[in-house]
């Protein structure tokens, strides 16, 4: 299930910064469009070719996700618009909404300092005070990750959470029914001084 989350999560970021196409213009911030994701910045400059950047607080909006950051790079492969190399720095913030393979639906938030994509490595990876809280949207069970560095390797679908000084922290809270709490609930103690009949 945390691997599952965990490619969605990164495969959102992936999908998110591959941004570019049609330039149209929004009021004073540049805006671009590819498919029906949409990039907003105050800047946006780069040669045609790329690399592009979006810079004074970043904005991709798209179906059912949003991601803001202080900053967003994208570097083409030559001669396509394939995006080889993707950066977000700052602030990122993730929300989003993810399907699992078994078709139940999460809203996932996460938060980060940076976050990279690498194409040909089919690699993402946010660093930086990660947080990230998925919550099943069915049973309302609610997955937590806190780490320094969260690594997606798309090629084999297979996470890395990474810590420097402290434990990478890992929790699943999946909410019990009232009559099961009350049936694993410890015999309460009576108050000092006070005997139970």
């Amino acid at each position: 299930m945390t691997r599952q989350l965990a490619r969605g999560l990164l495969a959102l970021l992936a999908i998110l910064t591959v941004t570019a196409a049609v330039p149209a213009a929004q009021s004073n911030q540049s805006r671009r469009l590819f498919q029906r994701y949409t990039v907003e910045a105050p800047r946006w400059q780069g040669p045609i070719q790329g690399p592009w950047e979006a810079t004074g607080g970043v904005t991709v909006r798209g179906p059912g996700v949003t991601m803001t950051s202080e900053r967003l790079k994208v570097w083409f492969a030559r001669d396509t618009w394939v995006a080889e190399r993707i950066t977000a720095t700052g602030n990122i913030v993730l929300r989003g909404r993810y399907t699992a393979t078994d078709r139940t639906e999460w809203d996932v938030v996460a938060h980060a300092g940076t976050a990279t994509y690498d194409n040909a490595a089919r690699r993402g990876t946010l660093e930086g005070s990660v947080t990230m809280e998925a919550t099943n949207l069915t049973s309302n069970a609610v997955l937590s990750v806190s780490a320094d560095r969260l690594i997606y390797d798309g090629g084999s679908g297979e996470i890395l959470a990474e810590r420097v000084q402290n434990p990478v922290r890992v929790e699943w809270n999946e909410p019990v029914a009232a009559d099961e709490s009350a049936a694993e609930a410890p015999p309460q103690q009576a108050p000092e001084g006070e005997s139970r009949p």
